[in-house]
């Protein structure tokens, strides 16, 4: 859980998913550039949100799910907080608004994504004993999504290297715990038990 307000973008390709593992009590739908996009919490049945759109949620929740709908590639900013903001009235927002716009559109330019690479349930190492490779470097890699098992008994590490360690790692995934990051490089995971597993969903252009 955390206490900082937080920007997060996603670019989601026509009937795409993206996940967010961030916790808010407000959510303000600051932008989303095209498309129909439905926003589901937890596993309750996402619903459509439209930019502008802000909401509490009083119960606390790990993750949430965009869903496009439409026909083509949306980019979708979300501010996450834990105390009410009018951000429409906020000049600093403003002007925050108007740079990750440009940086919406300069993503925008480069086209959905064409290829989807699906990593299905793999088993992760134990720390301390050895590792797992989750994602293989490779320049046409754009955006990758590694998600633990609900099932999970405790926690995944994920390093870049095989020298990954619970220790020498960059995130800790819970059971349902999701990381997402535009990312080209190697992912590699180690586990509390060495029976946790993972998916892991990887986009290219």
């Amino acid at each position: 859980m955390t206490k900082t307000p937080r920007y997060e973008t996603r670019t989601i390709a026509a009937g795409g998913v993206a996940r967010i593992g961030a916790y808010g009590r407000y959510i303000t739908v600051a932008s989303i550039s095209a498309s129909t996009i439905l926003l589901g919490i937890d596993d309750d049945n996402p619903q459509q949100v439209i930019a502008g759109l802000r909401f509490e949620v009083k119960e606390p929740y790990q993750r949430l799910t965009l869903w496009n709908t439409g026909a083509v590639a949306s980019t979708v900013i979300l501010y996450i907080a834990d105390v009410p903001i009018d951000l429409t009235s906020d000049s600093l927002f403003t002007a925050m608004l108007a740079s990750l716009t440009a940086i919406q559109t300069k993503t925008e330019l480069q086209g959905p994504y064409s290829d989807l690479v699906e990593v299905g349930q793999t088993v992760v190492a134990q720390t301390g004993v050895g590792s797992t490779q989750i994602v293989t470097a490779n320049a046409l890699n754009c955006e990758v999504e590694i998600v633990a098992d609900l099932g999970n008994a405790n926690h995944v590490y994920l390093g870049e290297t095989n020298a990954v360690t619970q220790a020498a790692s960059f995130t800790e995934l819970r059971a349902g715990g999701t990381w997402n990051r535009k990312w080209a490089g190697d992912v590699w995971a180690c586990s509390t038990n060495g029976t946790e597993q993972v998916r892991a969903s990887i986009w290219r252009q």
